[in-house]
């Protein structure tokens, strides 16, 4: 059987690296923008721990070059603060390594201040290795492991301890919807079934999502995103976390920038068959929104009117986490609410941008 990167890379690899270039690029602007009071640290870690040999057999780039183009991107300004990036490729097999620092081995080309490492190492070696750093220095982690065994809840729950770290892992949902009760799966996934049982296909990447969400310790401060991708009729996916919400709005701004109706597939993942779905739906002049949006729309409502939701900054942040666009999905409520009478906002007005997490305003009930 042919190695993954000699068969060519697919329409669903290049959306998974996309969304990789995409949030690498927002994760380093922020560093770009921060003022040199505001930056508790001069360094930035890139991780790849399943690099492979950096280009597939056609020479398309692979995720070691989309870090290194995204980097090269903002290199004059982040040289220019004093800031570093350091580039961690790693694989644990040989061919793909020696490739990569066959790709890399013009060092007059990296960007500046940027050193790359590159290391024939397995995934668990690989973290061991870099434990010294990891949860002391800004990182992303790119985990793009083949198949399931790898993020295992023990590697996860370790994953998810290290602080400033945000992580972007692949998985392959649809295996372990297919072999749940096989010992291999049972061994490194146990009650994974509970969760897939009664989903739809559609719907499996998500529930792998919630899966891994019921993983994160009580009191533990850190939330996770889906991003679905159906293949021959097969879903897998991405999943994104972090413990800072400013790292979800920076995947949520990647993720709904791809799919505009839902932010979280790039298919129908609910049926909807919308406008933007299917050129034919033009016709018939149909202007519903997706369910999805519909069902936060309503939940949100709810929390506000038994005040589970106090002020703008909850709003603001349980939009977020729920994967949704405070501005843009929450607003529309909260300016029915106010223009009815049935929401009081302290200093009147709506405002749910991110300016309201730093200055809330009190939301009021009249009967209260």
């Amino acid at each position: 059987m042919k190695d993954f990167f000699d068969r060519g890379f697919d329409d669903k690899t290049s959306i998974k690296l996309g969304l990789y270039e995409k949030y690498l690029t927002e994760f380093l602007g922020v560093w770009v923008a921060l003022s040199p009071k505001d930056r508790k640290t001069t360094e930035i870690d890139i991780y790849d721990f399943f690099a492979g040999p950096g280009i597939d057999v056609n020479q398309a780039p692979g995720s070691p070059i989309v870090a290194f183009e995204v980097i090269q991107k903002f290199a004059e300004r982040l040289a220019s603060s004093g800031q570093k990036v350091r580039l961690w490729l790693s694989d644990n097999h040989k061919k793909r390594v020696t490739s990569l620092k066959s790709v890399f081995s013009d060092k007059s080309k990296w960007p500046k201040n940027t050193s790359i490492e590159i290391h024939e190492m397995e995934f668990g070696d690989a973290l061991d290795a870099n434990r010294h750093r990891l949860g002391k220095t800004p990182a992303l982690i790119f985990a793009d492991q083949f198949g399931v065994k790898c993020i295992t809840p023990d590697v996860f729950r370790d994953l998810i301890t290290f602080k400033a770290t945000d992580l972007i892992f692949f998985i392959s949902s649809w295996t372990l919807n297919r072999f749940t009760e096989h010992e291999h799966i049972a061994k490194y996934h146990q009650g994974i079934g509970d969760y897939l049982k009664n989903a739809k296909p559609e719907h499996i990447h998500r529930m792998v999502k919630e899966y891994y969400q019921s993983l994160v310790p009580a009191g533990c401060d850190y939330h996770l995103a889906p991003f679905s991708m159906k293949k021959k009729g097969n879903i897998h996916g991405i999943i994104f976390g972090t413990s800072h919400i400013s790292g979800m709005r920076k995947f949520l701004k990647v993720a709904w920038d791809i799919d505009s109706e839902r932010g979280e597939a790039d298919f129908d993942i609910d049926n909807d068959q919308l406008i933007g779905d299917s050129p034919q739906m033009d016709l018939i002049g149909d202007d519903r929104a997706p369910k999805k949006i519909e069902v936060f729309q309503e939940e949100l409502k709810s929390a506000i009117l038994e005040g589970r939701l106090k002020n703008d900054k909850a709003v603001h942040e349980f939009s977020i986490f729920s994967g949704f666009w405070p501005t843009k999905h929450a607003k529309p409520i909260i300016q029915e609410l106010y223009k009815s009478g049935a929401l009081l906002i302290e200093g009147g007005g709506v405002r749910l941008s991110d300016e309201c997490c730093k200055a809330p305003r009190r939301f009021t009930l009249p009967e209260q």
